[in-house]
């Protein structure tokens, strides 16, 4: 995986308070809606910082991947459908806290939204 890549979404997510560092995390964004270059990486990455992480940064980690639904293009949006790292959120230990679990499913409800609102909504993500 690409450090450079990997360090800019741990700066997005370990951002050290209850919200996600929204500067670089639209800063990868514009990458991803750019170019699907970069995709694997981002995603395997935000998944580490899920799966290693409190409370706090879980919730940050789906807040980013929610940014990432609802700022993305249909190109990343359709990415984000078919990533295993993506998806992987939703598995343990990631959701073994029943609030970041709820917390999960609430934005789900608005990812398969945007999805279908950019007519991109694959059956097996929804």
């Amino acid at each position: 995986m690409s450090d450079k890549y990997s360090k800019a979404v741990k700066q997005v997510i370990h951002s050290g308070s209850d919200q996600i560092n929204w500067s670089k995390a639209m800063t990868l964004i514009d990458i991803l809606n750019k170019s699907r270059n970069h995709d694997q990486e981002i995603f395997d990455a935000i998944h580490q910082c899920a799966i290693s992480s409190d409370r706090r940064d879980k919730l940050n980690a789906i807040s980013f991947i929610d940014a990432l639904f609802k700022n993305g293009k249909k190109n990343l949006l359709t990415a984000l459908q078919s990533s295993s790292s993506i998806l992987g959120i939703s598995d343990e230990p990631v959701v073994s806290d029943p609030f970041v679990h709820r917390v999960l499913c609430t934005a789900a409800e608005s990812w398969t939204s945007a999805c279908q609102d950019s007519r991109c909504l694959t059956q097996p993500f929804l």
